[in-house]
């Protein structure tokens, strides 16, 4: 569904370091040339669209998977979906991004999601986790970042420039479901 094109077309989105003025020009005004900043960011949000990297991802990432989970749906707070044995090579970079199409929200919400979703990725010989959209200044997920939640948005992505070579797991976790009425379904590239 729609949900798998854009983690598709998120997951093979290409940075565009210095959208509007060259990176190393002095930051100035209220955007502070943030478009230098790696995605995502306000000015280009995940990157520029790039199909090749999007649908051919060998010269940029280990593998390509996709799950479009439309019949597995998540209809209760803290229900998980697991999907291990996913290997990644230290020579690529790791990418994974979930997607959801959430419901609509009444005229008078406070803007965050309706069904809250969680992209956990753990080395399984370690216990080495990634948490969606935890990220340095460097654009790279961060290790180990325990319990943090991003309630604001339907897309959640964790980026490994140099990933430890093994097996991973891919958790998807609900960390908010309403209703059990209004089931969630989502996609994972």
């Amino acid at each position: 569904g729609a949900s798998l094109i854009k983690a598709i077309l998120i997951n093979g989105a290409t940075d565009m370091l210095g959208q509007y003025t060259p990176c190393n020009a002095p930051a100035a005004g209220p955007n502070n040339n943030e478009a230098c900043k790696p995605t995502p960011n306000n000015h280009e949000g995940w990157g520029r669209l790039n199909m090749t990297n999007s649908l051919f991802p060998s010269e940029r990432f280990t593998t390509l998977g996709f799950k479009d989970n439309i019949t597995d749906v998540l209809n209760a707070n803290g229900q998980i979906r697991n999907y291990t044995k996913i290997k990644f090579s230290f020579n690529k970079p790791l990418a994974v991004t979930l997607v959801w199409t959430d419901r609509p929200d009444t005229v008078a919400g406070a803007g965050a999601v309706i069904n809250d979703l969680d992209l956990i990725l753990t080395l399984i010989d370690s216990g080495l986790t990634y948490r969606g959209n935890v990220f340095n200044t460097s654009g790279d997920s961060i290790e180990n970042t325990g319990n943090r939640d991003n309630a604001i948005n339907n897309v959640e992505k964790v980026f490994v420039r140099q990933p430890k070579d093994g097996i991973y797991n891919i958790t998807v976790r609900a960390q908010t479901i309403p209703s059990a009425a209004m089931p969630q379904t989502f996609s994972i590239v």
